[in-house]
């Protein structure tokens, strides 16, 4: 025995994931299949996808046993060995599977020698030192239930040996054989016995041909096991579900094993326990603790010199100890070998009592139970009488799940009842959207999901509830890059994303026939697992309760397990046929194994579905319903095979269809990543396709319209015209091979239309219509609601919109090859765009998209369908366009630009983002489009009704008519308020898209670019950058570039000035305010992008909009701006000095403003602090020098507006203070202390404490975002600032109140206390809090004056006590002017604090008056509301303060 190169040797410790069990019951030894090997995880996966190119096929001679080669398995291979061969039928072996199959010649085929480089995927391993504890040496059916729990998991193993001839690891895993031994399922073995009895066992059934597998082991081994007699058992009653008890805690091994005796039984069991002691006391007996008595009842002498009924547990041999469990204690002891013997028969007369407890609800977190955990548990718990509720038994772990309630006030007290009103605060809670890669969430990526969440703040989105669990998406906005925990699992390769197969992805339940078939959704396998366990205990010991009503739980006739079932008809005798719903299955039951359900049962919906795959294809015999038994075995084997090897089954449902007795059936096909059942019943010749286009046969008739793919392939290009524009992540598309059939589609509809109309036929609707649309023409719909309005979905293009009852007509039963025409519209999104993007980008692709026919390029499909595309106009990619026009856009809202923000935060984050509309409201199309003239448009807004959408030659989205491509539709929609349209124009969308010319009208030659059309520069409020001052007009009135875009605007002017030659005049008649022109600026004679403010004939008034000066010059300095350069922003930002009053005084301020500019020509540090109208008001840094507030509310002047060689004038200052507490006098207040000094000076805060949360929240996004910190100068006493406490890290609001050198005195303004700290520690307050008040004010007891008298010195502590962490109502009594604290008064719980005070109070004045001086203890106190954040924020700030006191 030695070790296989490339493998674990002997003695290693190694990981081991189990991947398959030999569960037959008459196999002696725990035998699996394992992977040693993770890290070659990908190569398995690589050598998967190569080997399914075989290098060719078996001829009839061909393979011998020991062959290596290839086998299919339903269009998949396989590597494999040949065992045996019987002419033209082999048996094989799948090395990397660990399994056995029968084949065929013509499943075979021979491999590349490189297919074989790799070792077996899997290795056959065997569970050491167990074997089976029954009498008759097979597996009982609990312990293989147990066993089946050991699939999917990844354990830690010690390769104790390696039997190289048979390929065979032995492998000691003791986390499993230790709970199946105390689970009672095995009996230990020494390993060299173990490895005898494994390798004689080996050799006797060596000639097998099978030297991998040693599951015909059958016999037991003559010197090991020998065959036992039948002896006596103990007895243990069954304890019925959700029963109460009151039970004595004799012995607790951890929060999973607790031994839980009957009290009723304990003065019986002691009377028990002195019998036994008589009988055996002084006796002499024979040696019992031999192996073959292992699992046997015996009576064992314990260490208090008792006898107690036992188990032999274990054996050793070499120091004559064996291993004992008192059954009626639960103890496990080690005794010697004398003071074991055979329980006498009388003493099995009384039942065990005791039985083996889990606390019920919890979870070890994948870490286990520490010493001390344990060691806390047993002082609950351990001799105590405790009342126990058996929630249920689980027979695979082999214990009773219980939860305690405290007997004589031990543990609980009953609820009050003001609490039992009160929701619970603590939800159930799961991961959305991923799954563990292993069957089964392994201990590591319970440990890598603890990390990420444990003692963090997190956003929790709710995205479903199934039952009492929350299906939710967690995100840390703390972490920078990705911050969703769900991807952050998948990212470590410990979950898969159940997206991308989820959503249509099934299990098949129950099948009837390829006609009739069941499917679950296997997203909600796990939900049903749940379900199903439930009822089995809450009905396991029911008796008959005869349903009420249809719904009922039933019990399957034949395996005796308890579903929701409905009853569908009922018989003469006591039977009824019941149809189980979530599985599909009908049968016929008993009336008595019936039950009522409960109502807790109904939440979930029933989770089977009724499928079929007739009208996809049919029976050979083109018979409805004639399937051969050959077909429905395909089927079946199909889909077994799938599951077999845990491969999801794609189901893609195309229409939905009823039977004569309108039962509903889904038209699906089921897809493996290989290949469809449709077409695998098509390739086998047991089934054709059916013609595409016609109704199915009787009785079948379609109730849904018929979607279908059109054969559009992922790599494949489409020519398409655009529908309908939701989004550019969601439009709709026609193929232009399919414009013929659409057409044809219109004039059938319409025709079948104008014949309903006429015999004014029944208004009776299911789900689909026809519907009139706006030009007056009929098309295919389905109705979405019915109320408050009637919405109607056009599937043929994909928009939706209300419509009016006279507007609708049903589909009549003679339309069925209306009905199976396929959908027209295909749901596309443009490849490589975030979900959500502004809604000036989908404008501009609605626009844009009109008029065009376009290339797509398929990229993707989503689970969904959806196409994912490139679009390609000509040459130029539309999604690159898209990106490059509206970078920034775009860039704002693609995910990577939330990082690090919760929710809340994204909403004012969008809310920044300030778009410029032009003047006209409409945006011009300036690519292959007919220019309009500017009064057409003018009449078009709001004519049309809400409800009423475009001619569908374009687009809607909110009722808006907008441009068409000619003016006699134009002019026709204007006389009539509707557009209308010719019934073949759909059918001509997807023709070049050349503009009609109109008889005496003048097509210009090219468009002129609007000012709107230019890209939005988004700035948020709070930014500091580095900026230029282009142009100055005045203190109110001067613009910025971003000293970052100094290259962009370079060059940008370059390319304008290249070549100018080509450059068009414009005819001053096409001018208009807002268009974007290319001008020529007078000083200089070069030229800049202009927007025109005024057009005055011959001359132009334009501002420069990358500069923002402007001037007044010739129309023949004024060109076309080329469309080149309308993705590039805006460059220039209109600004005013922050707070400045320049109607009033400051006015005289303009020229030294202006001097200071232009003194000062490099750049400048500029904060944005917020926009007004179309201005952003920002503070300046210039050269030291700080004009502008960053505060938004009131404020005292602080810095000075001076330039060099200029007098000084009046302020432009800084906010230097708070606003101050929203209190007045009489007012009473609800709050708690927040810091203490005595009675003589304390700050309270109000008692909600949300605000002062949202408030933490934005400082420290603030403070960790930015790294510029202040100087001295701009830090005056009063200054507001924000402040980092270095005890906990965090920052928080605060006012200076004195400097020295390097450091400042601070006060927390939210708490109250004071600290000095360094001048790096503190930065600029974001501009958002300082309209906030602060949460704290300060306060001292009304009724004390202390010029004539003083405080005892115990008063401080008195009034401590008194106030700390207590809920206090706060009248103001006396608001004090400057900086001295507000009078109040006190009460708590009805006491009145300063009556309670008054006897600390002295009269005369003290000796040391310098005790009045306000100076504040280093000791800080919090009141509760505040220490919760120890637990939201891990604050550090408030533990410290809970700690002091």
């Amino acid at each position: 025995m030695c070790s296989i190169p490339g493998l674990p040797s002997m003695g290693s410790n190694v990981p081991v994931l189990i991947t398959r069990l030999n569960l037959n019951p008459a196999c002696v030894l725990v035998e699996f299949w394992g992977n040693f090997d993770q890290d070659r995880k990908f190569a398995y996966q690589q050598l998967k996808k190569e080997i399914q190119y075989p290098r060719e096929g078996f001829c009839e001679s061909d393979g011998n046993p020991g062959d290596l080669c290839l086998v299919r398995v339903y269009e998949t291979w396989y590597r494999a060995r040949i065992v045996s061969r019987d002419t033209d039928e082999y048996s094989v072996f799948l090395i990397d599977e660990g399994r056995t199959l029968r084949a065929t010649v013509n499943t075979l085929a021979w491999g590349k020698s490189d297919f074989f480089y790799l070792p077996p995927e899997v290795e056959f391993c065997v569970l050491a030192n167990v074997l089976p504890l029954s009498p008759e040496n097979k597996w009982s059916a609990m312990a293989l239930e147990f066993m089946k729990t050991f699939c999917g998991r990844r354990v830690n193993a010690t390769v104790q040996d390696v039997l190289v001839p048979h390929r065979t690891f032995l492998l000691d895993i003791p986390c499993l054989s230790r709970q199946m031994f105390e689970m009672g399922f095995v009996k230990k073995l020494y390993s060299d016995r173990f490895k005898e009895f494994v390798a004689r066992s080996l050799q006797a059934n060596s000639g097998s041909g099978e030297p991998q597998r040693i599951s015909s082991i059958r016999t037991k081994p003559i010197e090991i096991i020998e065959q036992m007699e039948k002896q006596q058992a103990y007895m243990y009653p069954e304890l019925q579900t959700d029963t109460v008890e009151t039970v004595v805690v004799t012995e607790v091994t951890s929060p999973f094993r607790i031994f839980c005796q009957l009290k009723v039984f304990s003065q019986e069991l002691k009377k028990l326990t002195d019998q036994i002691t008589r009988y055996y006391e002084g006796r002499v007996g024979c040696n019992f603790a031999r192996l073959e008595n292992l699992g046997s009842p015996c009576a064992s002498r314990a260490s208090d010199g008792k006898w107690y009924r036992s188990v032999l547990q274990q054996v050793m041999s070499a120091n004559n100890v064996v291993g004992i469990l008192q059954v009626d204690y639960g103890k496990k002891q080690f005794v010697q070998v004398e003071n074991v013997r055979p329980l006498a028969p009388e003493f099995f007369r009384m039942p065990v009592v005791t039985y083996v407890c889990s606390l019920h609800g919890i979870a070890d977190r994948g870490i286990g139970w520490t010493a001390s955990q344990i060691d806390y548990l047993k002082s609950l718990l351990l001799n105590r009488t405790v009342i126990a509720k058996f929630q249920y038994q689980s027979l695979s772990e082999g214990v009773h799940y219980v939860t305690f309630y405290g007997e004589e006030a031990v543990f609980y007290r009953a609820l009050p009842l003001r609490f039992q009103q009160l929701p619970a605060v603590a939800v159930k809670c799961s991961l959305y959207g991923i799954k563990p890669r292993l069957k089964h969430w392994d201990e590591r990526a319970t440990l890598f999901f603890l990390k990420l969440v444990e003692d963090r703040v997190l956003d929790l989105h709710v995205k479903e509830k199934h039952q009492d669990t929350h299906m939710v998406q967690l995100v840390d906005p703390s972490l920078d890059g990705e911050n969703d925990v769900s991807k952050l699992l998948c990212n470590a390769d410990f979950a898969d994303s159940e997206k991308s197969f989820v959503d249509n992805s099934v299990t098949v339940s129950y099948i009837e026939s390829p006609n009739d078939f069941w499917c679950q959704k296997a997203r909600n396998a796990a939900c049903l697992e749940v379900l199903m366990q439930d009822i089995q205990r809450f009905y396991g010991h029911s008796e008959f309760q005869p349903p009420l009503e249809a719904a009922c739980v039933a019990r399957h006739p034949e395996t005796g397990i308890w579903y929701r079932a409905l009853v569908i008809q009922k018989h003469q005798t006591p039977h009824v046929d019941v149809l189980f719903i979530d599985y599909g299955q009908t049968k016929k039951v008993a009336v008595e194994d019936l039950r009522k359900i409960t109502p807790a049962f109904l939440k979930m919906k029933g989770q089977a579905f009724r499928c079929s795959l007739y009208n996809l294809i049919h029976p050979v015999s083109h018979s409805a319903l004639d399937w051969s038994p050959e077909a429905t075995l395909q089927f079946h084997e199909f889909v077994d095979t799938a599951s077999s090897m845990n491969v999801p089954l794609k189901c893609t449902i195309f229409a939905v269809m009823y039977d004569s007795q309108k039962v509903v059936f889904n038209v699906v096909d089921l897809e493996t990543p290989f290949q469809s059942i449709c077409n695998l019943l098509v390739q086998k010749h047991l089934a054709d396709r059916a013609p595409s286009k016609k109704a199915p046969l009787p009785p079948f008739r379609l109730d849904t319209y018929y979607y279908s793919t059109h054969g559009v392939k992922t790599g494949c290009e489409e020519e398409v015209s655009i529908t309908c524009v939701k989004s550019v992540t969601q439009f709709f598309c026609h193929l232009a091979r399919n414009s013929e059939e659409i057409e044809k589609l219109s004039n059938k509809v319409n025709s079948l239309c104008r014949q309903l109309e006429a015999t004014k036929c029944p208004q009776t609707f299911g789900t689909v219509c026809f519907a009139k649309y706006t030009d007056g023409l009929w098309y295919r719909g389905q109705i979405k609601s019915t109320k408050p309005s009637v919405v109607v979905n056009f599937v043929d293009y994909g928009d939706t919109l209300e419509v009016d009852k006279s507007d609708l007509l049903p589909v009549p039963i003679e339309a069925g090859e209306i009905m199976s025409i396929p959908v027209q519209a295909i749901e596309c999104g443009l490849s490589d765009m975030p979900e959500d993007v502004p809604c000036e980008v989908r404008n501009w692709f609605q626009n844009f998209a009109d008029s065009h026919c376009f290339t797509a390029l398929i990229v993707a499909k989503d689970p969904g369908g959806k196409l994912l595309v490139e679009l390609y106009e000509g040459k130029t990619q539309v999604n690159a366009l898209i990106r490059q026009k509206f970078h920034n856009e775009i860039h704002r809202n693609e995910p990577s630009a939330f990082k690090g923000y919760s929710s809340k935060n994204r909403s004012a984050q969008s809310g920044a983002i300030h778009m410029k509309e032009s003047s006209s409201g409409l945006k011009r199309d300036f690519v292959h489009q007919v220019p309009q003239s500017r009064d057409s448009y003018a009449p078009q807004e709001g004519d049309v009704e809400s409800k009423q959408p475009r001619s569908k030659l374009g687009f809607h989205t909110d009722g808006r008519q907008e441009p068409t491509r000619d003016f006699e539709t134009l002019h026709n929609s204007q006389k009539q308020h509707e557009p209308q349209r010719k019934s073949n124009d759909r059918a001509d969308v997807c023709h070049p898209c050349t503009s009609d010319k109109t008889d005496g009208v003048k097509p210009k030659s090219q468009a002129l670019l609007n000012e709107s059309a230019l890209p939005v520069k988004v700035i948020k409020p709070g930014l500091e950058a580095e900026v230029f001052i282009s142009h100055c007009n005045s203190p109110c009135s001067f613009f910025v570039q971003f000293a970052t875009d100094e290259d962009g605007i370079y060059s940008l002017v370059e390319k304008l000035n290249a070549d100018q030659s080509r450059c068009a005049n414009i005819d001053p008649s096409d001018i208009r305010e807002g268009d974007l022109v290319c001008a020529m600026f007078p000083e200089d004679n070069s030229w800049y992008r202009a927007a025109v403010r005024k057009n005055i004939g011959d001359t132009v008034n334009v501002e420069f909009v990358d500069f923002g000066n402007t001037a007044t010059i010739s129309v023949s300095k004024i060109c076309h701006l080329d469309q080149s350069f309308a993705p590039f922003p805006r460059y220039s930002i209109c600004c005013s000095v922050h707070k400045l009053n320049v109607e009033s005084g400051d006015q005289k301020l303009a020229p030294n403003f202006k001097r200071v500019i232009e003194q000062n020509f490099e750049k400048v540090m500029c904060t944005f602090v917020e926009m007004s109208g179309t201005i952003w008001e920002v503070k300046l840094d210039i050269n030291g020098v700080v004009l502008g507030s960053t505060c938004r509310g009131d404020a005292t002047p602080a810095a000075e507006l001076t330039a060099p060689g200029v007098k000084k004038t009046s302020d432009i200052k800084a906010c230097t203070h708070y606003k101050n507490p929203d209190i007045s006098a009489g007012q009473i207040i609800t709050g708690y202390t927040s810091f203490i000094k005595g009675p003589q000076l304390f700050w309270c805060q109000y008692a909600a404490t949300d605000k002062l949360q949202e408030i933490s929240d934005a400082l420290q996004n603030a403070g960790n975002a930015s790294e510029k910190t202040l100087s001295e100068e701009s830090l005056p006493v009063g200054s507001a600032c924000i402040a980092l406490f270095t005890e906990d890290n965090l920052w928080y609001r605060a006012k200076v109140t004195s400097r020295d050198h390097d450091s400042l005195s601070i006060t927390f303004v939210d708490y109250g206390n004071e600290a000095k700290v360094n001048i790096g520690d503190v930065k600029a307050l974001p501009p958002e809090l300082s309209d906030v008040p602060p949460q704290a004010f300060d306060c001292q007891l009304e009724g004390f004056d202390l010029s004539k008298g003083f405080w005892a010195k115990e008063a401080d502590d008195v009034f401590f006590e008194l106030v700390h962490d207590k809920l206090l109502n706060i009248t103001v009594e006396k608001m004090e002017i400057s900086e001295m604290p507000h009078f109040v008064k006190l009460d708590c719980n009805g006491a009145v604090i300063n009556k309670t005070m008054r006897s600390y109070w002295k009269s005369q004045s003290p000796e040391t008056p310098s005790s009045l001086a306000r100076v504040i203890s280093p000791i800080i106190i919090h009141h509760t509301r505040s220490i919760i954040c120890i637990y939201l924020k891990g604050n550090y700030l408030n533990r410290r303060l809970r700690n002091d006191t």
